[in-house]
């Protein structure tokens, strides 16, 4: 039996009802800071390919690298009984932590 959305929220308490509202706005919030932090990561990319005349597809290429060594660094520290964690702050949104440099391609469908 299919239930639709609508029976089962009717079958949730309002206080359920508030929290599942709540975590879907911050879910949305975290949405749109992946995607500032790409817009931002990407326009980076397009300075450095300009400033250093190359072709962006090589400053990728550097980014991948940098995604090896900072998951080195992430092991040899995790290793020590420590984290190493890449997050990015913006004052009017969430905090979000970045596993790799290269997910933030701002390409990337998050809807």
């Amino acid at each position: 039996m299919t239930i639709s959305l609508e029976e089962m929220k009717k079958s949730l308490s309002p206080d359920r009802l508030a929290k599942i509202d709540a975590r879907a706005l911050e879910l949305e919030s975290e949405r749109a800071a992946y995607l500032r932090a790409g817009r931002a990561w990407e326009l980076t990319l397009k300075q450095l390919a300009e400033e250093r005349g190359m072709d962006p597809a090589a400053i990728e290429g550097e980014v991948q690298r940098t995604d090896d060594i900072l998951n080195t660094l992430k092991n040899f520290i995790a290793a020590a009984g420590g984290e190493l964690r890449l997050v990015v702050e913006f004052p009017d949104g969430p905090t979000i932590e970045i596993e790799r440099l290269a997910d933030l391609n701002a390409d990337d469908d998050w809807t």
